[in-house]
């Protein structure tokens, strides 16, 4: 493998590992907020804990079409770096 294509590698793997963090830090965030509420009912009588999730909303998770193009982009750069890669053993290969 060359470095442009480990390049590439290294900046999927960043991006997945910045997903990672993001989703870590919004179920923190809300366990907080859970926290938050059940000690505002044990406070209050006017609060109530709520019945289902509150903040989980599918929607969230779609991926939009830039996210798709994007996607697409890293995914075709992989295909030509591993292609690359190939033609030049094979070209190699022959070449002996």
């Amino acid at each position: 493998m060359t470095p442009k294509t480990l390049l590439i590698y290294k900046h999927q793997k960043e991006l997945e590992e910045a997903r990672e963090t993001e989703l870590t830090d919004v179920s923190a965030w809300m366990t907080g907020a859970y926290i938050s509420k059940a000690i505002s009912c044990f406070l209050s009588n006017d609060e109530t804990y709520p019945e289902k999730n509150v903040f989980f909303n599918a929607d969230q998770f779609e991926l939009t079409d830039d996210d798709i193009e994007e996607i697409i982009s890293e995914n075709t750069q992989i295909a030509a770096a591993n292609f690359s890669e190939w033609a030049k053993v094979a070209n190699e290969s022959k070449g002996r």
